[in-house]
């Protein structure tokens, strides 16, 4: 129990990855270690912005040595962005030995893309569509249209929030004057296990028109949650990573372009295969 609340609150893991994280003491000893470690000298209310980038490090890098280095990296900033990051950590992966000079460049330290840089790039990119077809996956999903923009060579250094800042505003300019897309509610019953002699059949209906399920929530990105509070009530989408179906509970971990979050749900639910849109 002391080992699961210390992963929860040094690590920043949930319940279900801190407690099986637990069962393996030598994993959950040298990822406490290395978070001891790195956060020397940090202060206590700046350390969780630096979690999810610690444990990514801790869990793809592979040699103490580099992920001493890539942490390093973290903490003077010369790694801001979670696609610096994934950058990072394939070139010390695959680097024989690491140079400060190539890491630089390799991982962008130190590139500015300025924000009428990322209005260009963004205008070019969403411009190449229909304002329709944009339209159209805009309002399905618009970690999807983030998702896009990230494989673009001009963004790829560019500021994650200024590149979606961005995307907020040329999208409704693109799209301006096509219709709004409705969705067509429907109905998915799932089917019920045999009952029990003294209950009912098990039958849910879920709503799959986004309005429903959003309300009056804006869309938030995956990759800024870690700035909302414990209780917030956040609305996102994008893509099914991760699938573990069980009897009564479903874990899904999420992909939106900007990063990724596991999700438990209800286990009345249809199984799905990985990438399906949610």
């Amino acid at each position: 129990a002391e080992t699961i609340e210390k992963l929860k609150t040094i690590v920043g893991l949930d319940d279900k990855n801190a407690g099986d994280l637990a069962k393996k003491p030598e994993r959950a000893d040298d990822i406490l270690q290395f978070f001891a470690t790195e956060f020397i000298g940090i202060a206590e209310e700046d350390k969780r912005q630096f979690q999810n980038f610690f444990y990514t490090v801790w869990a793809k890098v592979k040699t103490p040595a580099a992920k001493s280095y890539v942490a390093s990296a973290i903490k003077s900033k010369r790694i801001v962005t979670t696609y610096q990051l994934d950058a990072a950590v394939r070139y010390v992966n695959d680097a024989k030995a690491i140079e400060d000079k190539t890491f630089d460049t390799e991982c962008g330290v130190g590139v500015t893309v300025t924000k009428e840089q990322v209005e260009a790039a963004v205008k070019a990119e969403l411009g190449k569509q229909e304002p329709a077809a944009l339209k159209a996956t805009w309002t399905k999903s618009q970690g999807m249209v983030l998702g896009q923009l990230r494989k673009v060579e001009a963004l790829r250094w560019a500021d994650p929030n200024t590149v979606k800042s961005v995307m907020e505003e040329v999208v409704p300019t693109l799209t301006a004057g096509v219709a709004d897309v409705v969705e067509e509610k429907k109905e998915i019953k799932v089917a019920a296990a045999a009952p029990k002699a003294d209950k009912a059949p098990i039958k849910k209906v879920l709503p799959v028109d986004v309005k429903t399920v959003r309300g009056d929530l804006p869309v938030s990105f995956i990759g800024d949650l870690t700035k909302s509070k414990d209780g917030d009530e956040v609305f996102i989408q994008g893509w099914a990573h991760r699938v573990r179906f069980q009897s009564r509970m479903a874990f899904i971990v999420i992909r939106d372009g900007s990063s990724y979050v596991q999700c438990v749900f209800d286990g009345a639910l249809d199984e799905f295969p990985r990438e399906t849109c949610i």
